[in-house]
């Protein structure tokens, strides 16, 4: 069945016009570094607010 699948695309006009697309992001997709900050106790609320403070913003 996979040697059937690639034989189709090897053959079908739509998948040779696309094949040379390069599909991936022209940017990193996280090009920013997150800082540790101290925290004096590890909580849900405030592990909460961490990461929409700086990590969503």
């Amino acid at each position: 069945m996979v040697k059937d699948c690639l034989e189709y695309a090897k053959r079908y006009q739509a998948c040779q016009f696309h094949a040379n697309f390069i599909h991936q992001s022209p940017k990193p997709l996280h090009p920013m570094w997150v800082e540790a900050i101290p925290l004096r106790e590890v909580k849900k609320e405030i592990v909460v607010r961490f990461i929409k403070e700086h990590i969503i913003h």
